[in-house]
């Protein structure tokens, strides 16, 4: 049995803004530029999405929709515009105030919402989040919300990769079943995480942390190739010229400057990046393969 729409869940939501891409390309960058832009809701790596996601051939499409539609528009949504659950801790990339002025958050603190008023206000809302792992689920995103606007950041190989070896998140230790860090695996093979989108179980065991991050470049890179009606966004390139990259980006999704757009923009630049070359160890083969699909991808990029 499924809940009807009756609050304008599908007018709301369906055309949602989705911010993807490989870790360390920029996702949060962009995602506080679109949640500057004027009538937008943003919301940081919804924790939730991943694992309702990987139950998606499990679950009843209808079914997998309505979960997302009450956590989407319902708890996020009509609470963020109600001025509640708001993060105002400058210290994370997730803190409202780098996206929305001080006094936005007040005048909506400062009054009591009905819900009638709250789901008023939503109709002219455009709802966005950033998440890289959404990128391996873009065909499922888009059979439960087909109008959605997708933006997929892309970068350098060699960045990429260099920010990742500093993560450490595919070394040998943060893939110990008892260590904490979080890479959403859905299996374990000899004490020994393997994340959802590996398909070579036997290769991830046996590669080094430069090879396991080679491969998730490769893997999103490819997911990036075949997303439809994505707009790419070359993260070298936009960092080159912010301001009139963000600009014609914004003409595209139909959204308008705020001043802090102009804020924010105002505080990129182009740093200087890491050579992949420079590290020690790596596949040759995956190299070869990283610097083709690099350039496959950039190739598609605005």
């Amino acid at each position: 049995m499924n809940i009807l729409d009756l609050n304008g869940w599908a007018k709301s939501l369906d055309d949602m803004i989705i911010i993807g891409g490989s870790a360390r390309s920029g996702t949060t960058m962009m995602g506080k530029l679109i949640n500057s832009l004027e009538n937008t809701e943003y919301k940081f790596e919804p924790p939730v999405l991943v694992s309702l996601l990987l139950k998606f051939k499990e679950l009843p499409m209808k079914s997998v929709k309505e979960i997302l539609q009450f956590y989407f528009y319902d708890d996020f949504l009509l609470n963020s515009l109600a001025g509640r659950n708001v993060n105002m801790n400058l210290n994370d990339d997730s803190c409202i105030l780098h996206s929305k002025s001080k006094d936005q958050i007040l005048n909506r603190q400062n009054s009591s919402f009905r819900q009638t008023q709250l789901e008023d206000l939503v109709k002219d809302i455009n709802f966005s989040f950033k998440l890289p792992d959404v990128t391996f689920f873009l065909n499922e995103m888009d059979q439960l919300f087909p109008g959605n606007r997708k933006i997929l950041m892309h970068r350098s190989y060699g960045d990429v990769i260099s920010s990742l070896l500093m993560k450490r998140w595919f070394s040998d230790e943060c893939l110990d079943q008892n260590h904490p860090c979080q890479v959403y695996a859905t299996r374990l093979i000899n004490g020994v995480k393997v994340p959802f989108w590996v398909e070579d179980d036997s290769l991830w065991l046996k590669s080094s942390e430069i090879d396991r991050c080679s491969q998730y470049y490769l893997s999103i890179c490819r997911s990036i190739l075949n997303a439809n009606d994505s707009i790419v966004v070359d993260y070298d390139r936009f960092v080159e010229s912010p301001f009139s990259s963000f600009r014609k980006l914004s003409e595209v999704i139909n959204l308008s400057f705020t001043e802090k757009t102009d804020e924010l923009l105002g505080t990129i630049y182009k740093k200087e990046g890491n050579s992949f070359e420079n590290f020690s160890g790596f596949n040759s083969v995956l190299l070869k393969e990283l610097k083709i699909i690099d350039e496959k991808v950039k190739d598609k990029a605005i």
